[in-house]
C-alpha cells in the first residue's frame, strides 16, 4: 500500500536496475540497450517518478470502488498544502512529464464527491489556493484551466460569486457550435538523448468541452 508510480516495471527489474544489472527476463530486454548506451541513470529516474495528478486518479478509482489508501491519501493532501500557485508549483513538472496542475485539483475533487473524505485537508488548501489564483477576466487562464477549476469548486461543494463569475467566463467563451476551443492537458517531453522526439502536446476541443 502506498503512492504509485507511473512506469509498471516488475519488481525483479528495479533490484536489476539498481543493483548495475539488467534482469533476465524477456521484459527487459527492451531495456538493455538503453542500459548499453550509458542510460542507466535516466532510467533510475523513471523509476522513482511519481506523478500526482496519476495518483490522484488512481485514488478516485480505488474510492469509487469502496477501497482506499492511507499512505496515497497522505501524500494527496501534502501535494495539495504546497504554498506555490498551482500554475507554478514545481510537483507537477519533471524531465519527463509536464502535468496540468489543475488536472490534480479535478480528480482530488471527484474522490472527494465520491466519498473519499480523508482528502478535507486537500479540499481545504486547494479551493483556497483557486479562489486565491482566479484572475481577474473570473478564469483560470485556458478555457481547460477555467473548466477544471470551476468543477473542483462544484465538487468540494463550493457556493460563492466566485464560481458564478467563472461559470458565465465559461458560456462567454462557447463556439457558435457549442464546442470550446481546445488547451493543454499536459506534455509528454523527450529528454535529449533518450528519446529523440518533439514533446507530445495533448488536448483536444472534445476533452475542453467534455469538461
Amino acid at each position: 500500500e502506498g503512492i504509485f508510480y507511473p512506469f509498471a516495471i516488475p519488481p525483479s527489474e528495479v533490484t536489476a536496475i539498481k543493483a548495475g544489472g539488467v534482469a533476465q527476463e524477456r521484459f527487459s530486454q527492451r531495456y538493455v540497450s538503453l542500459m548499453q548506451r550509458g542510460f542507466r541513470q535516466r532510467i533510475l529516474e523513471l523509476i522513482d517518478l511519481v506523478d500526482p495528478v496519476g495518483n490522484a486518479v488512481v485514488f478516485d478509482y480505488l474510492v469509487q470502488h469502496q477501497e482506499t489508501s492511507q499512505a496515497l491519501c497522505d501524500y494527496l493532501v501534502r501535494v495539495s498544502k504546497k504554498q506555490e500557485p498551482l500554475s507554478q508549483d514545481p510537483t507537477f513538472e519533471n524531465p519527463y512529464i509536464a502535468d496540468n496542475p489543475y488536472a490534480f485539483v479535478y480528480y482530488v475533487s471527484r474522490a472527494y464527491r465520491h466519498g473519499g473524505k480523508c482528502v478535507e485537508p486537500a479540499k481545504v488548501a486547494l479551493q483556497r489556493r483557486l479562489l486565491q489564483q482566479q484572475h481577474s477576466d473570473d478564469t483560470w487562464g485556458s478555457v481547460l484551466n477555467t473548466a477544471l477549476a470551476t468543477s473542483s469548486l462544484m465538487n468540494f461543494g463550493y457556493t460563492g460569486e466566485a464560481l458564478d463569475r467563472a461559470i458565465r467566463a465559461l458560456l462567454n467563451q462557447q463556439r457558435a457550435d457549442g464546442s470550446w476551443r481546445r488547451a493543454l492537458w499536459w506534455v509528454i517531453k523527450s529528454p535529449s538523448g533518450l528519446v529523440k522526439l518533439p514533446p507530445n502536446w495533448l488536448g483536444s476541443e472534445e476533452v475542453s468541452t467534455g469538461l
